[in-house]
C-alpha cells in the first residue's frame, strides 16, 4: 500500500514539474510553428480565410508609399472600398516585406509562401507574448501551459496562424496592447508619460489592422481613466503631466511622433467616417455607388441575400443565438479549403474533438462563472474579463445586426475572436484549477482526459484527414508527404459519429 502511493506520489511529481516547466512552453511553441508551417507548405493557395483578398491589397500596397489610397480606380473595385476601409494597415505594413521578396522572386508561390511564413512568425510571436504577461499577473506556470496547449490543439488556430491574413497581426498586438495596460493598472506610480502615450499609439495601431479591436480599445480606455480617476482623483490630470514632464525628451519625442503618426491614420479614417457616415466603419455601399460595390463577390451575396430575405424566415433571438453558437464550435473544428479547381469546400469536424470544443466551452464558461467569487480577482483579472467579453459580445451584435438585416448568418467566424481566445482559456483554466484545489488527482484526471480528446483530432491531425490531393499544392513530394501522415494518423483516431449529429 505504502508503495503504492509512493509510486502515485512520484508519478504526479513528474507530471507536475513537467507541466510546471517554461521548457514545457517552448515545447508547445515549436509545436504550434510545427503544425502550422505544415500548413504553410502544404496547402494550396488560397486558404479560405479570405487570403486571396489580403494578397491581393497586400500587391496594391506595393505600388505606393502611402497607406492611405486617396482615389480608387474601378480595377479595384472587387476589394470593396479601400479609400474607407478601417482595416488597412496590416496590408500596408506587409507590403514592405513583399516588396523586399519581389527583389528575389517573381513566383506568386514563393510570395506566398513566405509571407505566410511572416504570419506564423506573428502568431507565434502572439504566444510568448501571452506566455509573459500571464506570469505578469501570477498564473501559474502549468495554467499557462495547459491553456496555451488547449488553444494551439484547436484545428481553427493552426489554420489561420498559417494563412496570409490580418488576424495574426492582431494577435500578435492585441497580446502586447493587454501587456502594457496590465503595466499600467500594476505599477501606475512607477510608469513614465511615454508609456501612456505609447499605449493610445498601439491602441490606434491594432484598430487600424482590423477594426474589431475598436470596441476593445474604447472599453480599455475607459477603464484606464476610471481607474486613474480613482487612484489620483482631482490629481489624475496633474499626475499625467508631471509623468510625461518627467520623461528623458528622446524618449516623449520618439513616443509623441509614433502618436502622430498612428493617430493621424486613426483620425483619418475611423473619426473622418464617423463624422461623414454616421459610424466609424461604413458599408461599401455608404462610401461608394452600388454599382461598383456589387464588384465585390462579398456585396453581392449580401445585396442578393437583402433584396430576397422576405423570402425566407426569421429565426427569434434565442434561435439564432443557437446557431450562433454552433457555427462558432463548427468554424473552430471543421476544415476548409479552396481546392485546385476553384471549388470552397469543407471537411467536417472530427467528431470527438467538436464534442470536446462544444461541451467544453459550456461546461468551462458556468465553470468560470462559478469559482469566479473563489478567484485572485485583482484589477487585472477584471481588466481581461471585461476586455474578453467585449469582444465577445461586439462580435455577436455584429452578427445580430448583420443576421437581421438580410436573413442570412454570413460572417458567423470564430477567428473574429481568436485575440481574446487565450484570455478566457486561461480563466477557465484557473477555475477548474480552484474547483479541484484540495484534489490532485481529479485535477490529473481532467487534464488527462481533455489532453485524449484533443489527440483526436486536435491541431493539425483535423487538416490531415479531412483534406484531398486537390487541397495541396500541386507538387509530389507535398501529397505523398500528407498521404503517409494520413497513413500514420488514422488507425490513431477514432472517427465514430453516433451521438453528435454530425
Amino acid at each position: 500500500m505504502n508503495r503504492l502511493l509512493s509510486k502515485k506520489r512520484n508519478i504526479y511529481r513528474v507530471l507536475a514539474r513537467a507541466l510546471n516547466s517554461r521548457k514545457f512552453l517552448w515545447l508547445i511553441i515549436a509545436f504550434f510553428l510545427l503544425e502550422s508551417l505544415w500548413v504553410v507548405f502544404s496547402f494550396n493557395y488560397p486558404i479560405v480565410y479570405d487570403e486571396k483578398f489580403h494578397f491581393d491589397i497586400i500587391k496594391i500596397y506595393t505600388h505606393q508609399f502611402s497607406p492611405i489610397i486617396f482615389d480608387q480606380p474601378p480595377s479595384y473595385d472587387y476589394l470593396r472600398d479601400l479609400t474607407h476601409e478601417g482595416s488597412k494597415l496590416y496590408h500596408y505594413l506587409m507590403s514592405w516585406p513583399l516588396r523586399f521578396g519581389e527583389l528575389f522572386t517573381n513566383s506568386q508561390t514563393i510570395q506566398i509562401i513566405y509571407l505566410r511564413i511572416l504570419n506564423t512568425i506573428m502568431a507565434a510571436a502572439g504566444l510568448v507574448v501571452f506566455a509573459r504577461l500571464f506570469r505578469r499577473i501570477n498564473v501559474r506556470q502549468s495554467y499557462i501551459n495547459t491553456a496555451l496547449l488547449v488553444f494551439v490543439l484547436i484545428p481553427l488556430v493552426p489554420m489561420v496562424a498559417a494563412t496570409v491574413n490580418y488576424d495574426n497581426m492582431l494577435f500578435l498586438l492585441t497580446a502586447l496592447y493587454v501587456s502594457l495596460c496590465v503595466r499600467l493598472l500594476q505599477n501606475h506610480k512607477k510608469i513614465t508619460g511615454h508609456q501612456y502615450v505609447n499605449l493610445i499609439s498601439l491602441g490606434c495601431l491594432a484598430s487600424l489592422v482590423k477594426f474589431t479591436f475598436l470596441p476593445v480599445f474604447l472599453a480599455s480606455l475607459i477603464y484606464l481613466g476610471v481607474f486613474l480617476g480613482k487612484t489620483h482623483g482631482r490629481k489624475a490630470l496633474t499626475y499625467l503631466t508631471s509623468s510625461i514632464r518627467e520623461t528623458k525628451k528622446s524618449l516623449l519625442a520618439a513616443s509623441f511622433l509614433i502618436l502622430f503618426i498612428t493617430g493621424g491614420l486613426f483620425s483619418m479614417t475611423y473619426i473622418q467616417n464617423t463624422i461623414r457616415y454616421g459610424r466609424p466603419d461604413p458599408t461599401c455601399q455608404e462610401t461608394m455607388t452600388l454599382e461598383r460595390c456589387l464588384a465585390s463577390g462579398v456585396v453581392a451575396r449580401n445585396e442578393q441575400a437583402r433584396v430576397t430575405k422576405n423570402q425566407r424566415p426569421t429565426m427569434s433571438l434565442p434561435d439564432y443565438t443557437q446557431l450562433w453558437f454552433k457555427n462558432m464550435i463548427y468554424g473552430s473544428t471543421f476544415s476548409p479549403a479552396y481546392t485546385t479547381d476553384n471549388k470552397n469546400v469543407a471537411g467536417s469536424p472530427l467528431p470527438i474533438v467538436y464534442g470536446l470544443v462544444f461541451f467544453g466551452s459550456i461546461t468551462g464558461v458556468l465553470t468560470l462563472l462559478y469559482a469566479w467569487r473563489g478567484l485572485r480577482k485583482d484589477r487585472s483579472w477584471q481588466f481581461l474579463a471585461l476586455i474578453t467579453a467585449v469582444l465577445f459580445v461586439s462580435v455577436y451584435l455584429f452578427n445580430v445586426r448583420g443576421y437581421y438585416a438580410i436573413h442570412n448568418a454570413f460572417a458567423n467566424q470564430p477567428r473574429y475572436l481568436l485575440s481574446m481566445l487565450p484570455f478566457l482559456l486561461i480563466m477557465i483554466v484557473a477555475s477548474v484549477g480552484y474547483v479541484l484545489r484540495k484534489w490532485r488527482w481529479p485535477k490529473v484526471a481532467a487534464l488527462a482526459a481533455v489532453l485524449l480528446l484533443l489527440s483526436q483530432g486536435g491541431g493539425i491531425a483535423t487538416h490531415i484527414l479531412r483534406s484531398e490531393d486537390n487541397w495541396y499544392w500541386q507538387n509530389s513530394r507535398v501529397i505523398q508527404v500528407n498521404h503517409a501522415a494520413k497513413k500514420v494518423l488514422s488507425p490513431l483516431i477514432r472517427e465514430h459519429r453516433s451521438g453528435l449529429g454530425l
